[in-house]
């Protein structure tokens, strides 16, 4: 199945409009703001083909994640949690064995495109096509990374900047 899952990265790299394969539910992950924090759980799982998270609910209305033992903690805000902030310290926690990229094409898009996989993985993808290739194709998710609450100036500025890349094929 990693051989499947990189073929058809590359392929979306290399496309001018990579839609279509990123219908792949077996590869993606499309969230928006209403998602839920164990729906995400549940779909990180369910693509890494592994139970890995545990998720405690704090009396602050808090949440830990928990991975191989490590704990990390978000604070709720408004009684929902920032799921920019999520998916970072979910990155962060399970790092250095998988990481989650953003696809960059779901700029815009009413749900966003997530791609979780083993490290080793992405990092065989950037070592075939570049990492400056993947990079123009995948942001990774990190703190302070804004995907989810964008101002529509700014949403419109990074897809613009994506489909230039796009055109170049």
């Amino acid at each position: 199945m990693p051989l499947n899952k990189l073929q058809k990265l590359e392929s979306l790299v290399k496309s001018v409009d990579g839609r279509s394969l990123m219908d792949d539910s077996k590869l993606v992950m499309w969230l928006n703001e209403h998602s839920a924090v164990d729906e995400i759980i549940f779909k990180i799982e369910e693509l890494l083909e592994m139970c890995c998270l545990e998720k405690e609910t704090l009396e602050d209305n808090g949440i830990r994640l928990i991975y191989n033992q490590k704990p990390i903690q978000l604070a709720n805000s408004n009684g929902e949690i920032d799921l920019d902030k999520l998916l970072a310290a979910i990155n962060e926690l399970m790092h250095p064995d998988f990481e989650i990229r953003f696809w960059k094409g779901s700029y815009g898009m009413k749900d966003l495109a997530f791609i979780p996989l083993a490290k080793e993985l992405w990092d065989a993808l950037e070592e075939h096509l570049s990492t400056s290739l993947v990079n123009e194709e995948f942001r990774k998710v990190e703190f302070g990374t804004k995907l989810f609450y964008l101002d529509a100036v700014s949403t419109q500025k990074y897809l613009d900047e994506y489909l230039k890349f796009k055109s170049l094929f």
